[in-house]
């Protein structure tokens, strides 16, 4: 496919963000996320989300900004700056989730205008707004700005990363246009904050990526050559006025944090699967494609035509190089830029891979290079020209896909989870069946489309489809998600609890922090001792005294001595047959456990596998045992 010019200083003199068709462009962009996050952004906290979210409130509760804490005990899985976001955008504008999410929200805006400043380096004319588009309107990308984790936030700070070396490379290079030499400074200030966000991975993907691309244009002194260019002594430096002042706060608190944090759960974590979440080699060449529904082919086709067309022929051309074959031949351009894409993907990706810790959002930084990618490998301007068979057919493909997975889902689920099947009563269909609709007729529209050869038409159509019924799902569906999650009981027991009254949860359930969120105070655990929480200091009387536990997740009683915050079986049978009101909530299996051991208390509610129960009767004479 020809290259395009770059464009990228074509249309008037200044800085590209100053130009009128690009402010258009970003002031677009601005205004479709905004909407879709005011139309989305106040859903519950999803999965794990919930502990960065309580964090944030007993960062703003407490007033303590210099350690996250969690079920009122300090946690230290991850650095700060994802916590002082929330906190402070909670701070600003108050509880509501929309606030909360923000840091998100931002993180996502950042993400695409760094994607536009890319794709200017790559087409002209309409590409860089259709290829930032394609970034917005991927399912993964688009719910992930309504989410609170540490990987958006990490994911456009390395965003800006990517932008600001690409500037800076620019510099000098045959053909191009200068450029401030300031470039580089954005470049360590944002990797600074990456590594304040997530740790020591922001570093590595991409000291990956640039090193990668320095051997594969320039051999092992091209590497030498591009890391001097980056005055590494200074930025260095940079890096440790970002991240140290709050390291040593920290350290001066609890000395084990640079032992846990960055020797456990970072270095520890690449190898060990008791440390963090695990995953085998191939599970992000599934996640990939996936995360950018509805293209999940394209993606594959065309990650593929690009690596196929420019990143193996220019390392066979190193080895060729290294062996003395023939002398390298320089790339320049736009195809300097799609080789920088390249490696952007694949060498994080690679690392990802054999990481033994993994889970799919921590590809959300590579999504940049992705969407760029991918739509340069398909983009073909205003002309209506017949397009490859791969891409012709592949909305058709997607569309018959959905039918099929929505048709069996229900089965699967009544005949695996008959219990949770049944309480999804019909209620939620009227939202759940418009946006299945959304999704199978935007693909169906984009098959036409397609077929009539307006292929940035149907990509768009497609993608305004999985927009929509994403926001209808996480928007409008919120009585649903209260039912498939524990917030509507943990919300009951927070509204009839008295302060005094102990509220204690079962250790199947100790990551579910609804439960603190709601009551605003600690909960007891009970069970075999385990830790409190993933990635918490444990919470005893002699903190700074006690060793590490060798095994994370499975914390021992003896570990403990004293900790105030878990019970053991026998204590919470006493209690319960105490004049004192208890409130537990566990799982199925818990209220076996207790009634096998002679406990008497009485079922009041459940959400799902979560059961509510009290060993006095509730407010008005009780409620009816379900």
């Amino acid at each position: 496919m020809a290259s395009e010019p770059a464009g990228l200083e074509s249309t008037g003199p200044g800085p590209w963000w100053h130009q009128g068709k690009v402010r258009r462009d970003l002031a677009i962009l601005t205004l479709v996320l905004t909407i879709l996050y005011a139309l989305g952004g106040g859903h519950l906290a999803l999965r794990s989300s919930i502990r960065y979210v309580e964090s944030a409130r007993e960062m703003v509760a407490l007033g303590d900004w210099v350690v996250p804490q969690l079920n009122y005990v300090p946690y230290m899985e991850k650095p700060v700056l994802t916590y002082w976001l929330a906190a402070a955008a909670r701070w600003a504008f108050g509880p509501s989730m929309h606030a909360t999410h923000l840091p998100a929200f931002a993180a996502g805006l950042v993400s695409l205008f760094a994607t536009y400043g890319l794709a200017r380096g790559l087409r002209g004319g309409g590409f860089p707004f259709a290829a930032t588009a394609f970034l917005l309107s991927s399912a993964m990308f688009l719910v992930m700005t309504t989410e609170l984790t540490t990987d958006p936030i990490l994911s456009g700070c390395l965003a800006v990363v990517w932008l600001a070396w690409w500037r800076h490379d620019r510099i000098g290079r045959p053909g191009e246009p200068s450029g401030p030499a300031w470039w580089i400074w954005v470049f360590w200030i944002a990797l600074g904050l990456g590594l304040l966000a997530k740790g020591p991975v922001a570093i590595v993907l991409a000291g990956m990526a640039i090193a990668g691309f320095a051997f594969v244009t320039g051999g092992l002194a091209g590497v030498f050559r591009t890391l001097w260019a980056m005055h590494p002594i200074r930025g260095v430096l940079l890096l440790a006025a970002v991240n140290a002042p709050w390291s040593l706060l920290v350290w001066q608190r609890d000395a084990r944090f640079l032992e846990y944090f960055y020797v456990r759960f970072n270095f520890e974590a690449f190898f060990s699967d008791q440390v963090n979440h695990t995953g085998p080699w191939y599970l992000y060449l599934g996640v990939l494609p996936a995360a950018f529904f509805p293209w999940p082919l394209q993606t594959l086709a065309a990650t593929g035509l690009q690596i196929r067309d420019h990143l193996w022929p220019a390392l066979a051309g190193r080895v060729k190089d290294l062996l003395g074959r023939r002398a390298p031949l320089p790339v320049e351009g736009p195809d300097r830029l799609r080789l920088y894409l390249l490696c952007v993907l694949v060498f994080p990706f690679l690392f990802l891979s054999i990481s033994t810790s993994k889970l799919g959002t921590y590809l959300m930084p590579l999504f940049p290079a992705v969407a760029l990618l991918v739509m340069d490998a398909i983009y073909v301007g205003r002309e209506r020209i017949r397009p490859a068979a791969w891409l012709r057919w592949s909305p058709g493909i997607t569309a018959g896909i959905l039918v099929l997975a929505v048709a069996v889902a229900w089965p699967i689920l009544k005949s695996v989870e008959p219990d949770e099947a049944a309480r999804l009563d019909w209620s939620y269909w009227p939202v759940l069946v418009p946006a299945v609709l959304l999704l199978v007729l935007g693909n169906v529209w984009s098959a036409l489309l397609m077929e009539r050869r307006a292929i940035l038409g149907s990509l768009l159509t497609a993608g305004a489809g999985t927009a929509f019924a994403v926001v209808l799902i996480l928007g409008v569906a919120h009585q649903a998600v209260r039912d498939l999650t524990s917030e509507r009981v943990a919300q009951l027991v927070a509204r009839h609890a008295g302060t005094t009254d102990p509220v204690v949860v079962d250790q199947e359930l100790i990551h579910d922090y609804n439960f603190v969120y709601y009551l605003e105070r600690p909960v007891f655990t009970v069970g075999r001792a385990r830790e409190t929480g993933m990635g918490h200091f444990a919470n005893v009387p002699d903190l700074k005294s006690l060793p590490f536990p060798e095994d994370t997740y499975d914390l021992k009683g003896e570990n403990l001595p004293g900790a105030a915050g878990l019970w053991t079986m026998e204590k919470l049978v006493a209690a319960l047959a105490s004049s004192q009101r208890i409130w537990v909530l566990g799982e199925h299996d818990l209220v076996e456990r207790l009634a096998k051991a002679g406990a008497k208390a009485t079922v009041i509610d459940r959400a799902m596998n979560v059961v509510v129960f009290t060993n006095q009767p509730g407010p008005g004479g009780g409620w009816p045992v379900p």
